[in-house]
């Protein structure tokens, strides 16, 4: 959900225009007609941001029309623009690759003709979409720091903020979570004294999202409600609608069900009245855990299926794959095992598409930071070459006057030790190279073994979950079937025996530490030195906090109930001397 609002900031230039009243269209219409040149290509760009949300396809129509005819007059300034206009088209027709060549040739154009404020805009969609729609983070802070540079060279203050708020969510994807808001906070500064509502908003929603994500919800409810007061103030929907899905979420988390049914049925209401598909999928996504959480199980499938639709449609594989999970286990509760079954390969199937990026995106910022590295490498060997070869003219020089001072035998010697430097530099030279090549090649096989590692304790961690819940519903059906019978008494009862039986079972969980250990080493030892008092089932609450598993999963695992679960973190704190302030999971991820 954290990159849903990058999406609304890709929109923001033109949301409001979207929304113009018709009679707006049909003046410029007919104005249409009447106009050439250099100003029909300004009228058609106009056309196109008042019809791009309303009617998409009309606005990928207007804006090659302005292309074309920008070409044919070699309008510099229309072209740079009007591929900006295709660029945007493209993007609410869902063909984000489209929408990402054309905005990048606006961009350079704009960079040619000094078009600053074009250039910035069209770099913070080329940083947004990438982000939002690819995850690819290494080109979303590549397009944001071009932006932020071309803000800086030029002295603009114009939309340095978005720049800031959006390399503070780059941060935040990757839970640098102090650097992000330290740049949140300067895109604040900056905001509170521009008029961009749109912007201010957003940027609420991002504040929002951070404190969620470090588990401060009363924080992230009160900035997420600062932001939809502002987007309902100048009625941007696109804002209304996710907004209210975080607020939503907000009270899932606190329990407050009918809250979030209320929120929920509000934003799949507003996503009906537009067009993009994405506002549509989290409206629906959101219902269907709500419906879920109020074990509304049939509204709940609905509501979800009508979301993977949706997801599938446009290849958000991510959101994908965490809606199938939930359609598995709203299938398991309505004991269709076959659509529990189908749903769960799907998760599985998509899980693996979606690491399978993850790892690309990894080795991407790798060779990214490879190659800045060899470069640095390069050129300080480059530096020292230089120095040498300075070196080199001063000693020819002296080695000039030494000739004619005290002869050849001089200059020979010079020029033996010169040649024996240069067969030391390229020496190291090429030592150099062959260690940078061995520690390319390391860090990738040990990437490799983490990820794989990763794998297997998650998975094992969710098999331990499923196996509980499974023995869970058996013995709550041998308990119903025992108060309507008496002839299976006794055996059922040997039977719930065995059931209980199991989960008191230490094997699971001594198998779990080994793979648990393998990856975080130590963590046990050093957990049980600092805090010696922890009992057992405290080090395994804190082993499943380090899995980052939710409170849900943690009581399948430890047979316990959530509000149980909750009570036995709260008594961490205290063995911890924690404050009411202090993050638990953070503490526990540090250790």
């Amino acid at each position: 959900m954290h990159r849903s609002i990058l999406v609304w900031f890709i929109l923001s230039v033109c949301w409001h225009a979207a929304c113009a009243q018709k009679s707006e269209i049909d003046s410029l219409q007919l104005q249409l007609p009447f106009t050439k040149d250099t100003a029909r290509v300004n009228l058609l760009n106009k056309l196109v941001v008042l019809n791009s949300r309303s009617n998409p396809k009309k606005s990928l129509e207007l804006s090659r029309e302005a292309l074309n005819l920008a070409q044919e007059m070699n309008f510099k300034n229309g072209i740079a623009t009007s591929y900006r206009m295709l660029g945007l088209s493209w993007f609410y027709n869902n063909d984000h690759p489209q929408a990402l060549e054309n905005l990048l040739k606006s961009a350079d154009a704009a960079m040619i003709n000094k078009q600053w404020s074009l250039a910035i805009q069209n770099y913070l969609n080329l940083a947004g979409t990438y982000s939002s729609v690819f995850g690819n983070y290494v080109k979303a802070m590549e397009f944001y720091t071009k932006a932020l540079h071309v803000c800086e060279s030029q002295n603009l203050t114009y939309k340095i903020y978005d720049a800031y708020s959006g390399i503070a969510g780059v941060y935040l994807h990757q839970k640098e979570n102090e650097k992000a808001l330290d740049y949140y906070m300067k895109a604040l500064l900056f905001l509170e004294k521009a008029n961009d509502k749109n912007s201010l908003g957003i940027l609420y929603q991002n504040i929002g999202q951070y404190y969620s994500n470090i588990q401060q919800t009363d924080q992230a409810d009160q900035y997420y409600k600062k932001s939809l007061q502002t987007f309902r103030a100048i009625e941007s929907k696109g804002g209304i609608i996710t907004t209210l899905v975080m607020l939503s979420d907000i009270d899932r988390q606190r329990g407050e069900l009918d809250k979030a049914l209320a929120k929920d049925k509000e934003a799949l209401a507003i996503s009906e009245t537009v067009t993009y598909e994405r506002a549509k999928f989290y409206a629906h996504n959101s219902l269907g855990k709500t419906y879920y959480e109020k074990k509304e199980y049939g509204k709940s499938k609905s509501s979800l299926e009508n979301a993977a639709a949706i997801a599938w449609k446009i290849k958000m594989n991510e959101e994908l794959r965490d809606t199938y999970l939930y359609l598995a286990q709203v299938s398991n509760k309505m004991m269709n095992d076959s659509a529990a079954y189908r749903y769960q390969k799907l998760h599985t199937a998509y899980a693996d598409s979606v690491r399978s990026k993850e790892r690309t995106s990894q080795l991407a910022e790798m060779e990214v930071r490879f190659e800045s590295e060899r470069k640095e490498k390069e050129n300080q060997l480059l530096k020292k070459d230089n120095d040498l070869n300075k070196l080199y003219a001063a000693v020819a020089s002296i080695s000039f006057l030494s000739v004619v001072i005290i002869g050849v035998l001089f200059f020979n010697r010079q020029r033996l030790k010169i040649k024996s430097t240069k067969t030391i530099v390229e020496s190291e030279k090429k030592l150099l190279e062959a260690e940078l090549k061995n520690a390319q090649l390391n860090q990738l096989q040990l990437r490799k073994e983490i990820d794989f590692k990763n794998k297997e304790l998650t998975t094992y961690a969710l098999t331990m979950v499923q196996k509980n819940e499974i023995l869970e519903e058996v013995r709550v059906s041998i308990e119903q079937i025992l108060k309507n019978t008496d002839s299976l008494e006794e055996p059922l009862k040997k039977l719930g025996k065995v059931v209980d039986y199991s989960f008191h079972l230490d094997k699971d969980w001594d198998e779990f530490k080994i793979f648990f250990e393998s990856v975080h080493n130590d963590f046990f030892m050093k957990l049980k030195s600092q805090f010696p008092d922890l009992s057992g089932t405290d080090m395994k609450l804190c082993a499943l906090i380090r899995l980052n598993l939710n409170i849900k999963q943690s009581s399948a695992i430890l047979r316990i109930s959530p509000d149980s679960v909750k009570i036995a973190r709260h008594r961490l704190r205290k063995k911890f001397n924690m404050q009411t302030e202090d993050n638990l999971n953070g503490f526990i991820m540090s250790l």
